[in-house]
């Protein structure tokens, strides 16, 4: 793991040695508790919907697709999987 160069730490508890505001921003334990409740995690599936998500990987069997492997490859794929989609309809 690379660390940044000078004294981070410092930097961020002691932020007037530096000339500079804090940034901090205090929030309350049980905001946070609350939206943690609120949020909803995703299991291993990419999709919500799972006629969908068996869709598109049929649609990327069938057509030889790759999984992406960098965001241009993801937005590639979407594309052509929306394209696929919209002909099947």
């Amino acid at each position: 793991m690379v660390e940044p160069s000078g004294k981070p730490i410092i930097m961020y508890t002691s932020p007037e040695l530096y000339n500079t505001d804090n940034k901090l921003v205090l929030v309350d334990a049980l905001e946070v508790e609350v939206c943690i409740q609120q949020c909803v995690f995703k299991d291993g599936q990419t999709c919500s919907d799972a006629t969908v998500f068996r869709l598109c990987c049929d649609l990327m069997v069938e057509h030889d697709l790759d999984v992406p492997h960098n965001p241009q490859e993801a937005i590639i794929l979407y594309n052509t999987l929306r394209d696929a989609i919209y002909r099947e309809l």
